[in-house]
């Protein structure tokens, strides 16, 4: 909300306590960092009650008592109203406040439960599988298809393995449900094994990595075939 001064007669207008003289014209626009110092000027709130000054507040010119309340940062009797088409202002009695049509509500529920979606989990795959063979496997019971309408977050992937061996763990992803599946992340488990430890990538409170009919899945390529491997994601839809 702007603070302009109009000088509503023909000459100058010293105010003497702030040292800034009105003309005529152009309209003085207060800088904000000099609101405090008006806030304190007696000489305008003279000038603003003999009707020699006009307040106006970047779109409506204020009556005395509105006037002086703005450079006095005390805010106007008068308030827009937070949304509508016609931007008509509160000021009688009779004017009711505007409510937030059913659209607004859902975007503002989809945003609330986007902000903590990493509170609560919707979405949890795992498993664990022999490693029998040094080709690239799917880690079955691992596959998510994201829902019409949904968006994926994830907030976790991690996995373990007990062998002595170097092991690549994938989370892939197929953009559409159709063409190749894509890296997304991918865990190096290097030779010394991982014991019964388990790497862990934590995304706080996750990061949309998904999209509605996008494809998810763990894959395993190993160097050896040996050992056992155990893997996860984790996200919500929202």
């Amino acid at each position: 909300m702007s603070k302009i001064l109009i000088n509503n007669t023909a000459s100058p207008i010293p105010i003497s306590d702030t040292g800034v003289t009105l003309q005529v014209t152009p309209n003085y626009t207060i800088p904000a960092q000099d609101y405090l110092l008006w806030a304190a000027s007696s000489d305008i709130i003279t000038q603003i009650g003999s009707g020699d000054v006009i307040v106006n507040d970047g779109s409506t010119n204020l009556s005395i008592s509105d006037g002086t309340d703005l450079i006095k940062d005390i805010f106007p009797k008068k308030m827009g109203v937070l949304s509508g088409d016609d931007l008509t202002q509160i000021g009688h009695v009779t004017d009711k406040l505007k409510v937030i049509d059913e659209d607004s509500i859902t975007v503002l529920n989809q945003i609330a439960i986007a902000v903590g979606a990493g509170s609560g989990l919707s979405v949890f795959k795992q498993n664990e599988a022999a490693v029998t063979s040094r080709t690239k496997f799917d880690l079955s019971g691992t596959t998510y298809t994201v829902p019409t309408g949904k968006k994926f977050l994830l907030t976790s992937f991690s996995g373990s393995y007990d062998a002595q061996a170097a092991l690549y763990l994938r989370l892939e992803k197929q953009t559409g449900g159709t063409g190749s599946f894509v890296t997304q992340f991918r865990m190096t488990m290097m030779s010394g094994g991982q014991g019964n430890s388990t790497i862990s990538m934590e995304f706080g409170n996750g990061i949309v990595i998904g999209l509605a009919t996008d494809v998810f899945k763990l894959t395993v390529e190993s160097s050896i075939a040996k050992g056992t491997i155990w893997g996860q994601f984790a996200g919500s839809e929202i």
